[in-house]
C-alpha cells in the first residue's frame, strides 16, 4: 500500500491533467485498530486491522456559483485513483448549485510532520488492561468483555496548496461481570489506555453485584429511583438517539404528544 502522501500527489496531479474541475480537495484517512476480547475468564481473540478511505471533492465554478461532487472509496489499489478523480469531476458537473459557496483556503505552509509515517496502534496498547484482567480471572466472578483502540491519521490537501494532517486516537473498554444469576456492566472511553482505572471498574462491578444480592419485592407503582452517574449518562445517550423528528411525528417515541405529533414546546417529554 502506497503512502497517504503519495495518494494525495496522484489525485491532485490527475485532477489537474483532466482539467474538468476548477478546484480539488482530497481527504485520506489511514486507520489502524487493535481489538481484544475475553469470555469466561479467558482471553479469546485479539487482532489488528488496517484500513484507508480516500475522498475526492471536485469543485466547478461558474461565476459566483459553485457545483460540488464528492466520491469516496475504501480501495487501496493506486490504479483506482484516476477513476475516482474522474467520478468526482463528473459528479460535480452534474450536481445542483451549492448553497454554501466559499473560496478554498490558500496554502499556509506545509506542516513539518507532513511527510512523517502515520501513527499505528497494536495489541501492546492493552498491556495494562490484560494485566488487571488476568488477576481477576482467578476469582469466582465470570468476566466477559471487549476493548478496542484505534489511531486515525487524517490528511487534507487541496489544489490551492493547503496541506494539513491530524492523528485522532480513540478507544473503549467494556466489561461484563457475572456472579450466579446476577450481572453488571461498566465501560469507559479514552484516547489511550494509560491510566484507565480498570481495577476501579472491577471494584465498582463487584459492588453492584453485591447490591444485586438483596432483593426487595414492591407492589406495582411509582418509586423514586437514584441512579449512578453512568446510568444517567446512558439514558441521556439513548435520548439523543431517539430525538428523530419522524418518530415523534408518528407518535412512536417519548418525544411525541399524546395525540401523535412532536411534543416539544408543550411540556416535558412523556418518559413513562
Amino acid at each position: 500500500m502506497i503512502t497517504a502522501q503519495h495518494v494525495v500527489n496522484i489525485v491532485l496531479t490527475e485532477a489537474a491533467q483532466r482539467g474538468r474541475a476548477d478546484e480539488t480537495m482530497v481527504l485520506v484517512i489511514d486507520r489502524t485498530e487493535a481489538t481484544l476480547r475475553w469470555a469466561g475468564n479467558s482471553m479469546t481473540t485479539n487482532g489488528l486491522s488496517t484500513s484507508r478511505s480516500v475522498t475526492v471533492i471536485s469543485i466547478v465554478r461558474q461565476g459566483d456559483n459553485a457545483f460540488v461532487g464528492a466520491v469516496e472509496s475504501g480501495e487501496v489499489d493506486p490504479s483506482m485513483l484516476p477513476g475516482l478523480v474522474a467520478a468526482s469531476q463528473d459528479a460535480a458537473r452534474s450536481a445542483p448549485e451549492a448553497g454554501d459557496v466559499a473560496p478554498l483556503l490558500a496554502a499556509a505552509g506545509v506542516p513539518i510532520d507532513w511527510d512523517a509515517p502515520v501513527s499505528r496502534t497494536g495489541v501492546e496498547a492493552f498491556a495494562d488492561i490484560a494485566a488487571s484482567l488476568s488477576r481477576e480471572f482467578g476469582g469466582s466472578n465470570r468476566l466477559y468483555g471487549y476493548a478496542h483502540h484505534s489511531l486515525s491519521t487524517i490528511f487534507l490537501a487541496s489544489s490551492t496548496g493547503l496541506r494539513r494532517r491530524y492523528t485522532q486516537p480513540a478507544g473503549a473498554v467494556e466489561i461484563n461481570v457475572k456472579r450466579g444469576n446476577a450481572s453488571a456492566w461498566a465501560g469507559v472511553g479514552a484516547p489511550d489506555f494509560a491510566g484507565v482505572p480498570i481495577d476501579v471498574l472491577l471494584d465498582q462491578l463487584s459492588t453492584r453485584l453485591r447490591w444485586a444480592q438483596r432483593r426487595v419485592e414492591l407492589p406495582a407503582g411509582r418509586y423514586e429511583t437514584i441512579m449512578p452517574p453512568s446510568a444517567v449518562a446512558d439514558m441521556m445517550l439513548y435520548l439523543s438517539w431517539s430525538m428523530a423528528g419522524r418518530g415523534a411525528q408518528e407518535g412512536r417515541t417519548a418525544l411525541s404528544a399524546p395525540a401523535a405529533g412532536p411534543g416539544w414546546g408543550s411540556g416535558s417529554p412523556n418518559c413513562r
